[in-house]
């Protein structure tokens, strides 16, 4: 009953962090509900430790690593501009988006693309002059 007490409070927060002006990022909550299941032996620390799926956290920290330097090196920016050129009005632009996201998460990972796609994304809305959540939701 304490774990799903702390997982209540923990997705109530996440929802309601604007709401309730918490300047908290996301990451803080969930390691103070870590923390929280910890302290009240929810779980111990050594199955919490074995739990980690240390496979998946390298190939997320890899993804963030290729998709900065991707954003980096400016060959993000020179697809969007090509992306524009094809697709010059906004509505065929985020049709095509969202296509071309849907198939390479096909071929590849879901995560791959949320990370890569996102830099493209907020590209994507600044160049169409388009808030940043219409192309993110689409990525989605």
């Amino acid at each position: 009953m304490i774990a799903f007490t702390i997982l209540c409070i923990l997705f109530l927060l996440i929802a309601l962090r604007s709401v309730l002006h918490l300047r908290l990022p996301i990451w803080i909550l969930m390691l103070i509900a870590a923390g929280l299941m910890l302290a009240t032996r929810q779980i111990d620390p050594l199955p919490a430790l074995t739990a980690i799926d240390w496979q998946v956290i390298l190939f997320l920290a890899g993804m963030f690593v290729i998709g900065e330097g991707l954003r980096q090196s400016g060959l993000l920016a020179a697809f969007v501009q090509g992306f524009v050129y094809r697709f010059p009005r906004p509505g065929s632009a985020l049709l095509a988006f969202m296509l071309l996201a849907g198939l390479l998460s096909a071929l590849v990972t879901n995560d791959t693309i949320a990370v890569i796609g996102t830099p493209v994304a907020l590209l994507l809305a600044s160049r169409y002059r388009l808030a940043a959540r219409v192309p993110l939701l689409g990525l989605a």
